[in-house]
């Protein structure tokens, strides 16, 4: 009886065994499944910041030449505040955009072609604002005609609707 005893101990002690160690493997196992989960919403995260950082940056430049273009055509000085809120924002937006932008290592935006890109579409918009308001009216309106602003616009456009598309 007590080989019998002594095996049914053995057998015992090898499933309890067997157990722990399946165990610890499914602990384990899950461990690595959160931190993965963990991982890959950390990445979402930061994808949906950079689309979301985009498209306010995207939108602030299109409000600004909203405001540019109503006041250029209306003299309306409830436009020119329009555009000056826009233009005031726009710097706060394309901050934060580059921040996401760095933060986000999945996302290649080239940061001093957006620069650039953003740079000149302001400079347009600023320059036909300041001949406006100096009674040049005509002049800033060839501006617009010239179709600068629109070629400025599609760039920017392009560079952002990439990082909304790529994030």
């Amino acid at each position: 009886m007590t080989s019998k005893r002594a095996a049914f101990i053995r057998n015992t002690l090898v499933a309890l065994i067997a157990g722990a160690v399946v165990l610890v493997g499914i602990i384990g196992s899950t461990l690595y499944l959160v931190y993965l989960t963990q991982s890959h919403a950390e990445q979402v995260i930061s994808a949906r910041r950079v689309r979301t950082r985009a498209a306010d940056l995207l939108l602030m430049i299109q409000q600004a030449e909203s405001g540019q273009r109503g006041f250029l055509l209306t003299q309306d000085e409830s436009f020119l505040s329009s555009y000056r809120d826009a233009a005031s924002e726009l710097r706060k937006r394309q901050a934060a955009f580059e921040e996401a932008v760095r933060e986000n290592p999945f996302v290649r935006v080239d940061i001093d072609e957006l620069r650039k890109a953003v740079s000149s579409k302001a400079m347009e918009l600023d320059r036909t604002i300041e001949l406006a308001t100096e009674g040049r009216r005509d002049e800033a309106l060839e501006i617009v005609r010239s179709r600068i602003g629109l070629e400025q616009m599609i760039r920017v456009d392009e560079i952002l609707r990439g990082a909304i598309e790529a994030g």
